[in-house]
C-alpha cells in the first residue's frame, strides 16, 4: 500500500470514529453480556466461561486482538484441532471491541464492520464443518465472517444470541431464539400486539429451528446507546437513560417472571451503565449509585429465589456481575476494585474489569484470583499496552518525542517526554522508545547519572565486569562512589526490579529514615529495601500492585523506570 493510500485509509478510520463520537459523545463503544455497558466504554478485555472452559482476550493499543484459553469451536481464532490456547495469540487487527461466549465470538472492527467466528448458528454454511437441520445451516470454525456494516457495538449471549447496535441507535439480533432471547416471540417469531416493530415485522420471516433460529440480523428497537444479550434475554440502554428488557427469566424489582416471554419493556430510569450475568443485574445510575437485583448467589439453592433491588455502593465507575450478587465486582471512581459483592478491596488504579481480568490505568492487564489458603486476592500479570476504555487507538493519536510506540494519552507519555526533553534517555531507535523493553541495572543507573548532572567519578574502577569502553563505565563508577551499589561486580545486564529502583532513588535522596508501615505482605520489615519502599510510597514515587502487595521482584520496563524518575526527581 502506498503512502497516499495509507493516509486515505487512516482518514476514513478517523472520520468513522468522529462520527461515532458525535452520536454517542465518546469513541467507539461496545457492550456485551457480563460487561459494564455505558456509552463510551470500549470492550477491550473479555473473560467468558461456558462449554469446555474459559476464553480470555484483550485488545492492545494498536487495535490487535489477542485471545487465549478455551478454543471451543474455534472461538479463540485457532484451528478446531487445538482445544486450548496457552498464551495470548493474535487473532485479528483493527479491532475496536469484541465478545466471546460459550464457543462463539463477535468482534467490532474500527471500520464499523462486525465479524463472527467459532460456533456460528446463522452463518455456518460458510465453514467446512456444517450441519443442515430443517434447512438451517450452522457450524463452527475460526474463520471470521462479516455480519454487518455501520456497527457501533456488539454483544453475545449465553445461548448463541448475537446482537449489534448500529450507529443510528437501532438494535438488531439473530441466532438462537430460545425463550425469546432475541426479542421475538419464540413460537410465532412475531411480537405480541402490545409492542410493534418501528419499521414493521418483515413478511419474509426466517425459518425456525426448535424454538427458532434467526439466520440474519433483524431490527427490533430504536433509540439505544448500549446493548447486552444475556441468559435467554437481553437489555438495552436508551439514549434517555431508560434501561429496557426482553425475553424470559425476567426479574422486575425482585418479581420473577420466568416461563413466559416478555417483549421489550422499560424497567429502570436514569441508568448510566449496567452489567448482566446469570440471573442477576447490576445498574449504575447517573448519580454514581450501584444497584443490583436478581439471583443472590451460591448460598441460594434454586434459581427461583430472587432478591429485591438494593443499593450496593456510591461513587461507582463500572461493574461486572457473573452468577449472582455475591459475584458482583465493581470499580469506584477513585479506581479501587471491590469483589465478593463489595466486601473485599482487591487493588487500586483500575479502569475496567470483566470476569477476573482487571485493567490498570497504566495499560497493564492483570488477573486477580483468591488464594485458597490465605483467602486473599493475588494479581497475576498478563500483558501491557492494553487499550483503554473509550480511548482512540494509538494509530490515531499524536506521537510523543517522534516515537511510533509512544502516543498522546499513553500512561507513560508525559514521563517519556520529560526524560527525552532533559536528555536523560533517548529512544532505542530514532522512531521507537520501546516502553515495554526490560530495563537493566546499567540503564537505570545511567539514567540516574545523567539526571544528577553527569558528575565525573574520581576514584578507581572497583568492578571486574566493567570495562572503560562500556557505555555505562562512568555511571557505574559514580554509582559506587555514591553508595548506590557495592561489591566488585556491577552486573550491568541484570534486569532491574521494583525493589532495586526504589532503593537507588532512596539512597540518592540521602537514605532518609522512614517508618515501615507493614502494609505489604511481600516486603518483610527487615528487608534491606523496606525503608526504600516505604519512602517511595510516602513520596508518591510509586504504589503497590495491590493494597497488600508491592511486587519487589517484578522486573521494570523502560516506561516504568522513566515514570519512577519523573515522580522522584521532578
Amino acid at each position: 500500500m502506498c503512502r497516499t493510500e495509507r493516509k486515505d485509509s487512516m482518514k476514513k478510520a478517523f472520520s468513522l470514529l468522529l462520527l461515532l463520537a458525535l452520536i454517542f459523545c465518546e469513541t467507539v463503544p461496545a457492550f456485551a453480556d457480563h460487561e459494564s455497558a455505558a456509552a463510551g466504554l470500549t470492550s477491550t478485555i473479555v473473560e467468558s466461561g461456558g462449554g469446555t472452559g474459559t476464553t480470555y482476550g484483550y485488545i492492545d493499543t494498536e487495535g490487535n486482538l489477542y485471545m487465549w484459553g478455551s478454543n471451543q469451536s474455534g472461538c479463540a481464532g485457532q484451528p478446531t484441532s487445538i482445544s486450548k490456547v496457552d498464551e495470548p495469540t493474535k487473532v485479528m487487527s483493527g479491532v475496536a471491541a469484541f465478545k466471546s461466549m460459550a464457543g462463539s465470538t463477535i468482534a467490532l472492527k474500527k471500520d464499523g464492520t462486525a465479524w463472527t467466528w467459532g460456533y456460528d448458528f446463522n452463518h455456518g454454511v460458510q465453514y467446512l464443518n456444517t450441519t443442515n437441520i430443517n434447512n438451517i445451516y450452522y457450524g463452527y470454525g475460526p474463520e471470521p465472517y462479516k455480519v454487518a456494516d455501520q456497527v457501533a457495538a456488539v454483544s453475545l449471549g449465553n445461548e448463541h444470541q448475537f446482537g449489534i447496535l448500529k450507529t443510528d441507535g437501532s438494535v438488531w439480533s439473530w441466532g438462537y431464539n430460545l425463550w425469546g432471547g432475541l426479542g421475538y416471540d419464540p413460537v410465532t417469531l412475531k411480537m405480541p400486539d402490545s409492542y410493534f416493530y418501528p419499521a414493521g415485522f418483515p413478511e419474509d420471516c426466517p425459518k425456525k429451528f426448535n424454538s427458532s433460529a434467526i439466520t440474519i440480523p433483524y431490527k427490533f428497537m430504536d433509540g439505544a446507546k448500549a446493548i447486552a444479550m444475556g441468559h435467554h434475554d437481553g437489555f438495552a440502554l436508551k439514549k434517555n437513560g431508560e434501561l429496557w428488557y426482553w425475553g424470559s427469566d425476567a426479574w422486575i424489582d425482585g418479581n420473577p417472571l420466568s416461563d413466559k416471554y416478555y417483549p421489550p419493556m422499560k424497567i429502570l430510569d436514569n441508568v448510566a451503565s449496567f452489567s448482566v450475568g446469570g440471573a442477576s443485574v447490576a445498574a449504575i445510575l447517573n448519580n454514581g449509585q450501584l444497584w443490583a437485583w436478581g439471583f443472590d448467589g451460591f448460598e441460594q439453592s434454586t434459581w427461583t429465589n430472587f432478591s429485591k433491588r438494593k443499593k450496593i455502593a456510591d461513587n461507582v465507575k463500572c461493574a461486572f456481575i457473573e452468577v449472582g450478587l455475591n459475584d458482583l465486582r465493581y470499580v469506584k471512581t477513585n479506581g479501587d476494585l471491590y469483589a465478593d459483592g463489595g466486601k473485599t478491596l482487591v487493588t487500586d488504579k483500575i479502569v475496567a474489569i470483566t470476569g477476573s481480568l482487571a485493567l490498570k490505568a497504566n495499560g497493564e492487564l492483570y488477573q486477580f484470583k483468591k488464594n485458597s489458603t490465605t483467602q486473599e486476592y493475588e494479581l497475576e500479570y498478563i500483558a501491557s499496552n492494553v487499550a483503554m476504555p473509550g480511548q482512540p487507538f494509538s494509530s490515531l493519536r499524536k506521537k510523543i518525542g517522534g516515537f511510533n510506540d509512544v502516543r498522546e494519552g499513553d500512561w507513560f507519555a508525559a514521563p517519556v517526554e520529560w526524560a527525552v526533553t532533559r536528555s536523560i534517555t533517548a529512544g532505542t531507535t530514532p522512531t521507537t522508545f520501546s516502553p515495554n523493553q526490560t530495563c537493566t541495572t546499567a540503564q537505570i543507573l545511567t539514567f540516574l547519572w545523567v539526571a544528577a548532572g553527569q558528575n565525573q567519578p574520581k576514584g578507581d574502577n572497583p568492578f571486574t565486569d566493567v570495562s572503560e569502553a562500556a557505555y555505562f563505565y562512568r555511571p557505574a563508577l559514580w554509582a559506587a562512589e555514591n553508595g548506590l551499589v557495592e561489591g566488585d561486580t556491577f552486573g550491568g545486564d541484570t534486569p532491574c526490579t521494583r525493589a532495586a529502583v526504589v532503593t537507588y532513588l532512596w539512597k540518592l535522596a540521602g537514605s532518609p529514615e522512614t517508618e515501615v508501615s507493614g502494609q505489604f505482605t511481600d516486603v518483610p520489615a527487615d528487608a534491606e529495601y523496606a525503608q526504600a519502599v516505604a519512602w517511595a510510597v510516602n513520596k508518591g514515587v510509586t504504589a503497590g500492585l495491590s493494597a497488600t502487595t508491592f511486587g519487589p521482584d517484578n522486573i521494570c520496563t523502560r516506561a516504568q523506570i522513566v515514570t519512577f524518575l519523573k515522580a522522584a526527581l521532578e
